[in-house]
């Protein structure tokens, strides 16, 4: 298991055990066994703070980013990372004022690699990590039997793309899909616009879908 440094606030993992024999003078075999660890830590600011002059090739772990440093050249640089991945649904129908976007609202995470969704915010994604993702969304209309349907992808507010979904007169659902770059901190939300006339809900069959994996 796990063990933790309660002044340093790091956890040491196992990785693998070694085990060594040295012989003596009198032909006797001593063994003794190393455990490899690498040390833990919540964040990139404790392992700067608690290993300010590590020496260049230790390895240490930063859980809240899922990812691999190695010191070089006197700094901590990434070696590798769990890239993010956030795929949420809806779960019951919501209602579509005519004339007007609805922004969707999420209610369930299949996956959530790197907390991009929070359930405080339940109808966007907001990116953890700088990157090209590749997102896709869902349409999701009950029929009607007049105007048009419209999808909208937003990112901090601007919109990225929109697509025309189809007519009146039949259930629309689809899928969607698109590279998008992306910085700390940027929102993306999916938008539905709908001009019946009045008011209808997203399709009872195929609720309302985001997802994003970075690329």
């Amino acid at each position: 298991m796990p063990q933790s440094d309660p002044i340093q606030g790091a956890t040491f993992l196992p990785l693998w055990t070694e085990t060594y024999q040295i012989p003596d003078t009198l032909a006797a075999m001593y063994n003794f066994t190393i455990e490899r660890t690498l040390m833990s830590f919540p964040d990139k600011t404790t392992l700067e703070a608690v290993w300010p002059n590590a020496r260049d090739g230790i390895h240490a772990w930063v859980d809240g980013e899922k990812c691999a440093y190695v010191r070089s050249s006197g700094t901590w640089q990434v070696l590798w990372c769990e890239k993010p991945f956030v795929d949420v649904r809806a779960t019951a129908v919501q209602s579509m004022t005519s004339g007007a976007e609805t922004v969707m609202q999420y209610s369930t995470a299949d996956e959530n690699t790197g907390g991009m969704w929070d359930p405080v915010q339940p109808d966007r994604i907001t990116c953890t990590r700088a990157g090209v993702y590749l997102v896709s969304f869902t349409a999701s209309f009950a029929p009607t039997t007049a105007g048009s349907r419209i999808m909208v992808l937003r990112r901090n507010g601007a919109t990225v793309r929109s697509f025309v979904v189809g007519g009146s007169g039949i259930a629309l659902s689809g899928m969607f899909a698109l590279p998008v770059r992306m910085a700390v901190g940027d929102r993306l939300q999916v938008n539905q616009f709908q001009s019946s006339g009045s008011t209808i809900t997203t399709y009872t069959q195929a609720y309302p879908q985001l997802s994003a994996a970075m690329l």
